[in-house]
């Protein structure tokens, strides 16, 4: 240090400044290369981050404490943890406890050793499945020379492996089929042998076959033909055959198929060759016979070898009228089918388990779906909820074997009600066991709307009528004060007889009283009779025009005709006149009035017809002409 300072001191002024320049230009040039360097660093950093960012491993750096120094993002999207929360944190804190212990044996291994790690690790992922990392780990050393850390790469084999063991088990699988099939082929050489052994005593057994055959084919009653399929020659018919056909056998057999049956050259030999070689036995054709007449006939056909030939053995069945009756069959089929489908009442098919398995378009319209929303459906999705539970009691009872008819409402397709009357019928199969049911449906919808109108119509009127009993009612009362007052008049009447003018006076304004309530009456009686054809006879006339049977028309009529006597004088003047009737004798007297017969007023008043004979006897002799040879109706007619 002394000698150079003294180096320092021997040296000029001149030299100092320009050994300073030096020493600054010096620093200036480190300061230069250190900004450079400084540049490249941060530019190679740069690139490796992006290179380790955008690797499709996953890429990972620790410390020797198993702290993450070093995390890619695509690490961070297979664990399913966010990105950046790794750095820090061991693998105790990420991952599962199995996952964590793979790591850190083999994290140990590195640290240990100081060597690089290859091997396979089984974790699981964010999702929780299984898989199989190929993992390399190498430790990170400092300039000593000193471990300070791990850098690492794993790559998912999952596939890789499950591929391997598929492999593995393809080639154990191939192994095992050579192994059968060589065991197989030596089996088949083997039977081989024998079939030799076997085909010897078989072509023995054909030749005693083929006597037997020649026996066979000529005893048989059905048609039976022997053809050759290479050039359609027949080469022997059974006298069966002869009979059918109307030729001879020895002219049957100078003939052709070609010449009996109506199809062309090519289409015949091309069903002699799918007979031959087995693809199809069973045929539809139509021959010619001698007299020219066109048959239809099924064949049975199939390959027989002769004398060392390939044939085809032909059985043939007349199936002319079968033929006639199925057509007959399929237009009553079509008939019926039409009929079906144009009647005005729907018609509905369910199997055993009440699943629609037809509807005609008449029910399709009249619940407002069409036929796939409705075959393969239960019937009760389609039953309203109001009548679901007697819907089921009626599917019970079919099971049953009863068959009455009944009311249902349907829901249709917008909700509304659709009111039916149906037809039903079961089915049994011949063990007695419930296959399945039929019903015609009749829809009856505005005939009940009608008949709660009638309905309505009928409380209003009998609401009238209350009102009219007590009105007649307080009349009568009225008139039994009439009476007493009368009474009291007459008790009073001697001493009244001193003002006879006053007594007159109060008669006049008695008789007044009793005007005005006889016009009452008759103003009532005429608003009784208003009502009744405003309000009760237009619903009749609409309940007989919606399409009744006999029986209920005959009540409506019955029903029409009463209430045209309520409003007839007819009824009146016979109760008034005759006051001994009772009121079924009435009843009886407007019946045959109205030309019913003593069988049909019995039907209609659930009587028997000596009942009402015993009625009618009674009427004539109350009315006067018992001993009489006048007719009862025309009596009636004529009051």
């Amino acid at each position: 240090m002394g000698v150079a300072i003294m180096k320092a001191r021997d040296k000029t002024k001149e030299q100092l400044i320009s050994e300073l320049r030096q020493l600054r230009q010096r620093v200036s040039e480190l300061e230069t290369s250190e900004s450079n360097n400084l540049g490249k660093l941060q530019k190679s950093e740069e690139f490796n981050r992006t290179l380790v960012e955008n690797i499709a491993d996953r890429v990972f750096a620790k410390d020797t404490e198993g702290r993450y120094i070093l995390l890619n993002k695509v690490s961070y999207d297979f664990w399913g943890i966010p990105y950046g929360t790794a750095l820090g944190k061991t693998d105790w804190e990420i991952h599962d406890e199995i996952t964590a212990e793979a790591f850190l044996e083999s994290d140990r291994v590195v640290f240990e050793t100081g060597k690089p790690y290859f091997g396979e690790e089984n974790v699981k992922n964010k999702d929780g499945q299984d898989l199989i990392l190929s993992v390399t780990k190498a430790p990170l050393k400092d300039k000593t020379g000193e471990i300070i850390g791990l850098a690492g790469i794993s790559r998912d084999i999952t596939a890789i492996k499950r591929a391997e063991e598929i492999l593995l088990n393809a080639h154990e699988e191939l192994e095992r089929r050579v192994e059968e099939r060589t065991a197989e082929l030596m089996e088949a050489n083997e039977q081989l042998k024998r079939k030799i052994e076997e085909r010897k005593q078989a072509e023995e057994l054909l030749r005693e076959s083929e006597q037997r055959y020649s026996s066979l084919f000529k005893i048989n009653h059905s048609v039976m033909l022997v053809i050759d399929p290479e050039n359609a020659d027949i080469v022997d018919a059974n006298p069966a055959a002869c009979s059918f056909y109307g030729w001879s056998q020895k002219e049957l057999t100078s003939m052709k198929i070609t010449d009996i049956n109506i199809l062309s050259n090519e289409q015949i030999f091309t069903e002699m060759e799918r007979a031959k070689s087995e693809k199809r036995q069973h045929f539809f054709f139509r021959h010619r016979l001698a007299n020219e007449e066109i048959r239809d006939v099924e064949v049975y056909s199939g390959p027989l070898r002769l004398h060392g030939k390939k044939l085809l053995y032909s059985i043939i069945h007349d199936i002319t009228e079968r033929r006639r009756a199925e057509e007959q069959l399929q237009k009553s089929e079509e008939r019926y089918r039409l009929l079906v489908e144009t009647m005005n009442e729907g018609l509905a098919m369910a199997d055993q388990n009440y699943v629609f398995t037809y509807v005609n378009e008449r029910l399709c319209e009249m619940i407002g779906c069409s036929r796939d929303e409705l075959i393969g459906h239960n019937l009760i999705e389609f039953v309203h909820d109001d009548y679901k539970k007697s819907m089921k009691d009626q599917m019970a009872r079919r099971k049953m074997g009863e068959a009455k008819r009944f009311d249902l409402v349907w829901r249709a397709k917008d909700g509304h009600k659709i009111y039916t009357l149906v037809s039903p019928r079961g089915f049994f199969d011949a063990e007695g066991r419930f296959t399945g049911s039929l019903g015609v449906l009749t829809d009856i919808t505005d005939r009940k709307q009608v008949e709660k109108a009638l309905k309505k119509a009928h409380d209003r009127l009998e609401r009238r009528t209350t009102e009219l009993v007590k009105l007649n009612r307080k009349m009568k009362q009225e008139i039994e004060e009439r009476k007493l007052a009368a009474q009291e008049l007459r008790k009073r009447e001697d001493q009244l007889e001193i003002n006879t003018n006053e007594l007159e006076e109060v008669n006049t304004a008695l008789r007044d009283l009793l005007k005005r309530r006889d016009e009452d009456k008759t103003d009532l009686e005429e608003k009784i009779l208003a009502n009744v054809k405003e309000l009760v006879l237009p619903y009749v006339e609409r309940l007989r025009k919606s399409g009744m049977d006999a029986k209920q028309s005959a009540y409506v009529s019955i029903l029409e005709s009463n209430l045209n006597d309520v409003v007839s004088p007819f009824i009146h003047k016979l109760s008034s006149k005759y006051v001994g009737l009772t009121p079924t004798e009435i009843q009886i007297a407007n019946l045959v009035k109205e030309g019913k017969t003593t069988k049909e007023i019995a039907e209609i008043l659930n009587s028997s017809s000596g009942t009402v004979e015993f009625h009618r006897k009674n009427i004539r002799k109350k009315i006067g002409i018992v001993n009489r040879k006048a007719n009862l109706r025309s009596h009636l007619l004529s009051m």
